[in-house]
């Protein structure tokens, strides 16, 4: 009801409004229009025309506080009952404004510029009395009638409009801060021992500053007394005698000045009748030669969060507001800080005990940080707000398990009980007490309650110090207990000196190869090797065996001839008769598989290169050393009469060792072309056109070099050089 009488009024209010402005063009308006026309034409200069088509004329009406102007186009004026392209109404004393379409039959709320455009290149024209009247109601200091002043009708609205579109801005911004600084007004103060405490137990880098010609005595930055009885080095680190805190000896002549980064701490304390805030600082020490190395100790609080009773938060932070200006206001990501290793800091332990009695009695933080230096108090009452069963297991005791949870964002459920939550019992949580246990242990321990088979704690804290939990070893459970686990894993940590972690590892890989290659995994000798490592390396190399042996099978069906061919241009290709090196021609399809593997090269795996030796338009041969004829060296494509085409090392790199076999290569290819000097050399044109083609199909297919020397060219303008170079 109370929105349709509102309605009812806006649409009266808009009637009332549309009876004051001029809707139509007047015959005085019409007139003007036909002057302005003929003087145009008679001038007949293209930039009068034009300016005639962005002729304004300008109307307003005034009635009570509220002005009209309306804005007709002259060209438009000429027809009969012409319209206003845009009335706009203005209200001085209530600050607002109105626009309307009559061509459209709409409102607008919208500023001028938005509606009219934010280029103005109109000329603007109205009566005395209209300039008159719109000077008045706006107080301007425009005192002459003129078509230059009347183009200001226009910036006068705009700015009439900004003032008021700045003043709701600022309006609505200070409603939002006086929020946020009602809020930070009831902030308590800080503690009187505040700089003591960030000095004592935040700073967690001391010194001991001493002079070179009083070796015996210094001054502690901890403990801000005097110590004796030192024997000091400059840089070495040593033990207060009066705090008994770790320290670094400096030398007050040697050092200059020490710069510590920022350190966070928290500060909880109560707010309101039923909240908390915690307050987190950054905290900076600086010492200075000239300042007699004297702590200066700083902090800038950077964030406030407001804990309810029931511990759900409001998260404020200091940073730039919309303004420009730094202040304290509202976080939109308020759950940001969900990073609980990042942002560990120690808590001001004196108001902590009074709210433990309080608000936080119920949140098990008071039980979860003690013993711990570093704590994040934001996060962990964050996941207490969402997960309420985590104080039950922060008051057992089992902070391993709290921080694992929160790391890892997981849900407890939510029973009344403990051994309820952990899903054991309670011979078994004493259990978990004992060792400390965290995640890894709770499974174990889960696993024992439902197999009723008993592991020794020893184990247990062996799988807990290596975070090793059931689901790391469920490829493994069936054939081995969890005790045979533990032995093996040590045996392979002295064999190997791998930790445990890297063995599980490898372990996996192997047992997951050696069913792919169909051995039984159910014989112990299988999946208890003697040495994991070889045996994980030979499985390797025998999947690589296998893959080579399917592709080599696709490529012998799809090529036929290729073995035969290989074996036919062993006689003329094959030269073993040099010191140093060697060219061996392939006689498998393996073998040109293999090489393409070991030297990381695409010849084993582009068919085009299995194509040409079909065809035999080129060839791959092998260039090696002869110290070691197994050894890939290079890969050489060559044309049938024996010059080289591509050469290519590992990674397709060509490097100085080629250069040093150049001269072997050119008395290998002289005996190619002695043994061939009787064949006729068609193949060799053959080449040149298949080469083209291929370059063009590369050229369209944009190819890019991968690797190796040429990474991140073409492959079409390495192709086009080497044959060039080898031409």
């Amino acid at each position: 009801m109370i929105l349709k009488e509102e309605r009812q009024k806006d649409s009266m209010r808009k009637k009332e409004l549309l009876t004051i402005c001029c809707l139509q063009a007047t015959r005085k308006m019409r007139k003007f229009a036909k002057k302005e026309k003929k003087r145009c034409r008679k001038q007949r200069v293209r930039k009068k025309i034009q300016q005639f088509d962005e002729e304004v004329y300008v109307r307003v009406c005034k009635k009570g506080e509220v002005l009209a102007v309306s804005f007709f186009n002259v060209k438009e004026m000429l027809v009969q009952q012409a319209q206003p392209k845009l009335v706009v109404f203005l209200n001085k004393k209530e600050r607002t404004y109105l626009s309307y379409i009559p061509k459209e039959a709409k409102w607008q709320t919208a500023m001028l510029i938005k509606i009219l455009g934010y280029f103005d290149r109109e000329l603007y024209y109205c009566t005395k009395r209209d300039w008159a009247l719109f000077r008045k109601y706006f107080d301007t200091e425009c005192s002459r009638w003129t078509p230059l002043k009347v183009h200001a009708i226009r910036s006068i609205i705009q700015e009439f409009q900004t003032d008021i579109l700045w003043n709701r801005i600022e309006e609505r911004r200070r409603q939002e801060t006086d929020e946020w600084d009602q809020v930070m007004s009831q902030i308590p103060a800080l503690p009187k021992d505040w700089e003591r405490w960030c000095r004592k137990s935040v700073i967690t880098q001391h010194y001991i500053f001493y002079k070179p010609e009083r070796k015996g005595e210094g001054h502690c930055s901890r403990c801000n007394t005097r110590v004796q009885g030192i024997s000091p080095k400059h840089n070495q680190y040593g033990i207060c005698p009066k705090c008994r805190q770790r320290i670094q000896y400096k030398s007050m002549k040697m050092q200059k000045r020490i710069m510590h980064k920022a350190e966070h701490t928290y500060l909880l304390q109560k707010f309101g009748v039923d909240q908390m805030v915690i307050r987190k600082f950054a905290v900076y020490a600086n010492f200075h030669q000239n300042n007699g190395f004297i702590p200066e100790i700083s902090w800038l609080e950077t964030r406030r969060v407001i804990v309810e009773e029931d511990f759900s938060q409001t998260a404020y932070y200091y940073g730039k507001y919309k303004d420009g200006s730094y202040r304290w206001r509202e976080s939109l990501y308020a759950y940001y800080h969900y990073d609980f290793e990042g942002n560990k800091g120690t808590i001001y332990q004196r108001t902590l005990f009074s709210l433990n009695q309080g608000i936080l009695k119920k949140s098990g933080l008071y039980e979860f940080q003690k013993n711990m230096r570093m704590v994040e108090p934001e996060t962990y009452l964050l996941y207490r707000y969402n997960c309420p069963a985590i104080e039950k297991v922060a008051k057992a005791g089992l902070k391993k398990i709290v921080v694992q949870s929160i790391q890892r964002k997981s849900q407890l459920p939510n029973y009344k009980k403990l051994v309820e939550i952990l899903g054991i019992n309670s011979c078994l949580l004493k259990q978990l007490v004992k060792v400390d246990g965290g995640r890894s242990s709770l499974s174990w321990l889960q696993k024992m309650k439902d197999t009723q088979k008993w592991i020794p704690e020893n184990i247990l804290q062996y799988f807990e110090t290596h975070n090793i939990s059931t689901t790391d070893v469920t490829f493994i459970e069936k054939q081995m207990s969890p005790q045979q686990i533990y032995h093996y894993l040590r045996r392979m940590e002295k064999e190997s000196g791998l930790s445990a972690e890297k063995i599980l590892t490898i372990w996996k890989d192997y047992l997951s190869m050696a069913k792919k290659l169909e051995k039984n995994i159910e014989d112990s000798i299988i999946y208890r090797p003697r040495a994991l490592e070889r045996r994980h390396d030979e499985a390797v190399k025998s999947l690589q065996e296998v893959d080579t042996k399917k592709r080599a099978a696709e490529l012998r069906e799809k090529f036929p001839d290729l073995e035969k061919i290989c074996k036919e241009i062993t006689p003329i290709y094959q030269f073993l008769k040099d010191e140093k090196y060697a060219v061996l021609v392939p006689q498998k399809i393996e073998d040109i598989i293999r090489e393409g593997e070991a030297l990381h090269h695409c010849v084993g795996t582009q068919e085009w290169y299995f194509d040409r030796i079909s065809r035999k338009t080129s060839y791959i041969v092998f260039l090696r050393r002869q110290e070691n004829l197994e050894k890939e060296f290079y890969t050489l494509e060559i044309e049938p009469n024996g010059s080289i085409v591509q050469k290519s090392a590992e990674y397709n790199r060509t490097g100085k060792d080629y250069e040093e076999a150049e001269p072997f290569l050119k008395k290998w290819e002289k005996e190619v072309l002695k043994k061939i000097k009787n064949q006729e050399k068609t193949p060799a044109k053959t080449q040149v056109t298949l080469w083209t083609s291929e370059l063009s199909a590369a050229y369209k297919k944009h190819v890019v070099m991968q690797g190796g020397k040429y990474q991140g060219q073409y492959l079409v303008d390495v192709l086009d050089a080497e044959q060039k170079e080898a031409a």
